[in-house]
């Protein structure tokens, strides 16, 4: 029984890679059509499928580390390598300036296993290289910088899902690529894989004494594609000057100001939080009294939301707290004040100190409430979507007439 089973086991796999096989020259004669002739792959002979198919270049995926470093769950693997692989399949390079469209996974999986046989067909089989070098012109036109521009295309969304994951209590994620061990061997298939190994950086915290009571803040960490560093702002950069004013203050950030975020805009603006931290600290920030305190324009889609308030404390600066745009302290709160006289009670009361009331609500439609909005530096909210609240699903509310009511504009 022992050995009829591993006889299945051996037929069924070599049924496997048989079928793998066919699948991926279909594939590679459909990509080769994009490229050039794709009746060039029957030119080739059984050696050459063979080296080919040996050759083939396999797909990006995160993968976790095996040095004893920190490892992600294996849901949160999945996870990961299916936002990869969505960006993968659904971002698109036109080949050689034509209305001819790839997907990214495409291209390098079965596009650079063509261009890296092609470079190589010479030295391997010269005979077969003149008739199949003349079928991919293409390859001769700087194919190379269209190649150097998809990898960092897939850099960007690799550093882009690292900040999505990333949190300031748990860990920072970056990815390294794997690097290729030395081998003696005369083949290592090891050097035609796209792993990228998952880093993660353990959330650092400390006690900072703030209006007398001791509280937890966060360090902000900072993924510069080669390490995962604490970040750091000058006081020249936030326009102050001095004898200190190159002198880098560590950033920090509390708990409280990502409570405010989920408050005041939704749950789903907390997972997206270190993104959108990160940001908002790299935009012109603006000055309180004293220029010991200052707002970060917090965004979404180049839409303002509101503002991170950061106060300096000693070598530090603190983020202390979320101002929903509408917030008293906003420069766009106090304009509503100046129009219409709207107090902190009164937004609370009528719910506009929300993101929620702005894109679930009739107020966009209401011809003075959106121009009020809009003159006080709010129509940003108006241009987002429903998909952005913690229930998408949920009715419009009818509150327009209302509010036109209580604020004197009827």
């Amino acid at each position: 029984m022992k050995r009829r089973k591993k006889k299945n086991t051996s037929q069924q796999q070599k049924q496997d890679l048989r079928h793998q096989r066919n699948e991926f020259f279909r594939k590679i004669k459909q990509v080769a059509s994009c490229f050039g002739d794709a009746s060039a792959i029957d030119l080739l002979g059984e050696r050459e499928h063979a080296l080919m198919f040996d050759c083939r270049m396999r797909p990006h995926r995160f993968i976790n580390p095996e040095d004893g470093r920190p490892k992600t769950s294996a849901h949160n693997l999945r996870v990961l390598n299916r936002h990869l692989n969505h960006f993968m399949h659904h971002s698109v390079v036109n080949i050689n300036h034509t209305s001819t469209k790839l997907s990214y996974y495409d291209f390098t999986v079965y596009g650079l296993t063509l261009y890296i046989f092609w470079i190589d067909v010479h030295e391997n089989s010269p005979k077969i290289a003149d008739v199949f070098h003349p079928c991919f012109p293409v390859f001769n036109n700087n194919f190379d910088a269209t190649w150097a521009g998809i990898e960092e295309g897939i850099a960007k969304c690799q550093e882009m899902i690292g900040w999505l994951f990333s949190d300031f209590k748990g860990s920072v994620v970056r990815f390294d690529q794997e690097k290729t061990e030395q081998t003696t061997g005369v083949f290592n298939s090891r050097a035609f894989f796209n792993n990228w190994i998952i880093e993660l950086k353990m959330g650092e915290n400390e006690l900072l004494e703030i209006d007398g009571n001791k509280r937890t803040i966060y360090k902000v960490l900072f993924n510069n594609r080669k390490e995962i560093i604490p970040f750091t702002i000058t006081p020249n950069q936030l326009g102050i000057k001095g004898v200190m004013q190159a002198f880098p203050l560590q950033v920090f950030i509390q708990q409280h100001a990502i409570i405010r975020i989920k408050e005041r805009l939704s749950e789903q603006f907390v997972h997206m939080c270190y993104l959108l931290v990160f940001h908002a600290l790299t935009l012109e920030a603006i000055p309180l009294k004293g220029n010991r305190s200052f707002l970060f324009p917090l965004t979404y889609n180049n839409a303002k939301l509101g503002y991170l308030k950061g106060d300096i404390l000693g070598d530090k600066l603190l983020i202390r707290t979320f101002l929903f745009v509408t917030n008293n302290g906003t420069p766009e709160g106090q304009k509503l004040y100046d129009l219409i006289g709207v107090e902190k009670a009164d937004k609370k009361y009528l719910n506009i100190d929300k993101l929620s009331t702005f894109i679930n609500s009739d107020i966009k439609k209401d011809k003075k409430l959106n121009e009020l909005f809009c003159k006080a530096g709010c129509g940003d909210l108006f241009q987002l979507d429903k998909i952005l609240l913690d229930d998408p699903e949920s009715k419009e509310i009818a509150c327009a007439t209302f509010l036109n009511q209580y604020l004197g504009l009827v």
